[in-house]
């Protein structure tokens, strides 16, 4: 359900991130998604506005979140209002926390009979969500000094410097 906003907000492209939260619903979908699940939606979408909304009306999702959500949700909450606050420290550790949570939760899986592998590959060793969080305190400026987080590597923070011009080994546009 995140995904698109999640890859824009990763890749820093917030404009993109912005067209993606337009586009997205405000309203839950009662019987068709979580209220929790919806409202931690709703929350990125706030905070990957330029500029990012408002702490009041975070505020206003973050509270039924935490009455809904409980306990898979405490630690991005807490992420959610370090942004909005700007606070590099509680930023650093609700994210370590998040970041903990998440892998107990991969681990947990990844370890599973049942665990789907051809869709759950993808999401094994990278954490979008966790990269999109790193990518809004980037812009925040209040991005951890800490730069050593499981599931969420340098190398996948390194700021795009090229645009992306076709693919090497397929050819999209017909032969001349």
């Amino acid at each position: 359900r995140n995904t698109p906003l999640l890859g824009a907000l990763a890749a820093g492209h917030f404009p993109l991130a912005e067209a993606v939260a337009a586009t997205s619903s405000t309203q839950w979908q009662q019987g068709a998604e979580y209220e929790a699940e919806f409202l931690w939606a709703f929350t990125l979408q706030l905070l990957g506005r330029t500029p990012p909304a408002s702490p009041v009306a975070l505020e206003r999702v973050l509270v039924p979140l935490e009455k809904v959500g409980k306990e898979p949700y405490s630690s991005r909450v807490a992420v959610a209002r370090a942004l909005a606050s700007s606070d590099r420290t509680a930023f650093s550790e609700a994210f370590s926390t998040a970041c903990l949570e998440h892998g107990l939760n991969i681990e947990k899986r990844a370890r599973s009979l049942s665990t789907p592998v051809t869709s759950f590959a993808p999401h094994r060793f990278i954490w979008l969500e966790g990269l999109a969080l790193l990518r809004l305190a980037e812009r925040a400026g209040i991005a951890p000094e800490d730069t050593s987080f499981r599931y969420c590597p340098p190398l996948a923070r390194v700021p795009m410097t090229v645009t992306y011009t076709g693919d090497w080994a397929l050819q999209t546009t017909p032969a001349e």
